[in-house]
């Protein structure tokens, strides 16, 4: 039986290579891999400065890590 995790993670795929192979007939595999490339470190660094800022500290934080690293 899939966890909900799982299937969540299977719906975002999908839902990515949905979308990048309409760019792909759209402009071509090389210039959307750049352009996957470029959002997806936007997207990246986005996070990153939400969570050294401070909006996304406790949301972005593993507990099951602190977990284990604590005992």
């Amino acid at each position: 039986m899939m966890s909900i995790y799982s299937m969540v993670s299977a719906l975002a795929m999908s839902g990515f290579y949905f979308i990048y192979g309409f760019v792909v007939d759209w402009v071509g595999l090389a210039e959307a891999r750049l352009i996957f490339a470029v959002i997806l470190l936007g997207a990246g660094v986005l996070l990153k400065a939400g969570e050294l800022l401070g909006p996304l500290k406790d949301v972005l934080k593993l507990k099951h890590i602190n977990l284990v690293s604590s005992e």
